[in-house]
Order: C-alpha cells, then structure tokens, then sequence
C-alpha cells in the first residue's frame, strides 16, 4: 500500500471530451505544481473509434513522448463554454 500511494491509474475515452479535459486538467495542475506521481491512463475502448483514438495517443507517446502526447490531446479537445 505504501508503495503505491505515488501512482494514479485513471480509466479514460479518448473520444470523451469531457474525460480528456478531466484528466488532462487534473495531471496538468499537479504537474505543475511539482506533486509526484506516476500516471497510469487506462483507455475504455468500447466502440471502435475509442480504440483508434487510444491506439493514436499511444502511438504518440511512445514514438515522440509525452510533450506530444500532451499537445494532440489539448488540440483535439474542443474548448467548454461556461
């Protein structure tokens, strides 16, 4: 238990506007804020175009890291309208 109070493993569609920008939101603020914690980002893929957008992402991440990864999610994201 106390080793994995350091690790975040989060469920996520990558097709959901409202999780990307969740989750996006949350790790972006902690990163900033200098809090450690490794992420774990577990896709839903439960319709065929959440496993492309997932097998994307990843693509992304492990060709070109995590910067990359970061900026398509924020690009793709439409932005909320309060």
């Amino acid at each position: 238990m106390r080793r994995d109070i350091h690790n975040a493993i989060v469920p996520i569609d990558f097709t959901s506007a409202e999780d990307v920008s969740s989750v996006l939101d949350t790790i972006m603020s902690l990163v900033k804020r200098g809090i450690p914690l490794r992420w774990g980002l577990v896709p839903q893929t439960l319709t065929p175009a959440a496993a492309e957008q997932a097998k994307i992402v990843y693509y992304l991440k492990d060709s070109y890291g995590l910067s990359a990864m970061t900026k398509y999610l924020e690009a793709v994201r439409p932005p909320f309208s309060f």
